[in-house]
């Protein structure tokens, strides 16, 4: 395995959803895979991952109830239950708050929840951490914060998920607006483990 510790990059967004840098063999996944992320629903297993390549590899993480340790529509949307002290938000709770406080330093969406932490239920954890949304000069920016990520099979993937819902935010933002003129910003992603495989390294100049 091949790694690269504390990886940091800054990528412009775009307000199309601009496609075109996924490979074609997942570009069919990614794009049904980005709606469910943003279809209001807590999704599990999200009806997409049998397009996903690696499908079969997948399945065999599901459990009993034929549900996935965790999915991130599930995580995105997760239901309103009691907290330590206050109920769960998601990512409605999010867009509420950058519609009152557009300039608010406090819209985080959480994907590694508590549950997850030392892996003590022995299933898969997320590779993300959350994202994090910033209003400035008009532009929407995103910061992506990930444990683990895959250079050749997920990177990109996750570019696009990003900006993807990045834009339903900023849409959602605008159709509340009088005024509507937000704009994609960056993307700055911040990984603490990008990896790949010995087998896979030559690709990475394909990128």
């Amino acid at each position: 395995m091949m790694e690269v510790l504390n990886f940091f990059t800054v990528h412009p967004m775009n307000n199309d959803n601009d496609i075109s840098y996924v490979l074609d063999s997942d570009r069919e996944w990614v794009n049904a895979h980005a709606q469910e992320r943003v279809c209001g629903e807590p999704l599990n297993p999200p009806p997409s991952y049998k397009l996903w390549k690696g499908a079969g590899q997948a399945a065999q993480f599901r459990e009993e109830q034929e549900q996935f340790s965790h999915s991130y529509p599930e995580r995105i949307w997760t239901p309103k239950v009691k907290g330590i002290r206050y109920d769960h938000g998601n990512l409605e709770d999010v867009i509420d708050l950058l519609t009152v406080e557009p300039l608010t330093r406090q819209a985080f969406l959480p994907i590694f929840f508590p549950e997850d932490t030392g892996r003590h239920h022995g299933n898969r954890i997320p590779c993300t951490i959350g994202y994090h949304f910033i209003i400035r000069d008009g532009k929407i920016h995103t910061w992506y914060y990930a444990r683990s990520i895959d250079a050749t099979l997920h990177f990109r993937n996750d570019i696009y998920f990003a900006n993807y819902l990045t834009n339903y935010i900023r849409k959602r933002l605008n159709f509340r607006s009088s005024a509507p003129d937000i704009e994609a910003g960056n993307l700055t992603i911040n990984i603490a483990n990008l990896h790949c495989s010995k087998a896979l390294y030559g690709a990475l100049n394909k990128f």
